[in-house]
């Protein structure tokens, strides 16, 4: 699989291998060899783990992260020309938080997820385009 921003042969495994992660430009993406099932129980059980238990509580520092993503994104594009973005996998949605404060009105977000209370969340709290459900049955 070839990434699908900078087009580099090469995607290193993320995690537990159900994400892939191009070593070039960092975009990462879902590594489709793996089934829908294990994605779907995955993300679906993931908000409720010790892991993440304060997600909310990073908030700030994930917004951080996510506007030095967005800035190594933007270097590979012209900025004028992003009209339209979509995040999989937006959880609460502090990246299209990040998104629509840096580009403003003028570019259309919508993020998906297949976690309910992180979608909900971000429709409620942000007033994000969010959807849940499975992108690959996105219409």
């Amino acid at each position: 699989m070839n990434c699908l921003v900078c087009g580099s042969e090469r995607m290193n495994p993320l995690y537990d291998a159900t994400l892939l992660e191009c070593p070039a430009c960092s975009f990462v993406t879902a590594n489709m060899a793996v089934g829908g099932d294990v994605l779907r129980a995955m993300y679906n059980d993931f908000f409720h783990t010790q892991m993440v238990y304060d997600y909310m509580g990073t908030r700030h520092s994930r917004k951080i992260d996510f506007s030095g993503k967005l800035e190594r994104v933007l270097r590979l594009v012209d900025e004028k020309a992003v009209t339209e973005v979509l995040e999989i996998g937006c959880a609460y949605g502090f990246f299209g938080e990040v998104v629509t404060e840096r580009l403003g009105s003028r570019m259309r977000y919508m993020g998906i997820d297949v976690s309910p209370e992180p979608v909900e969340h971000g429709r409620r709290a942000l007033g994000l385009d969010l959807v849940c459900g499975d992108y690959l049955a996105l219409d």
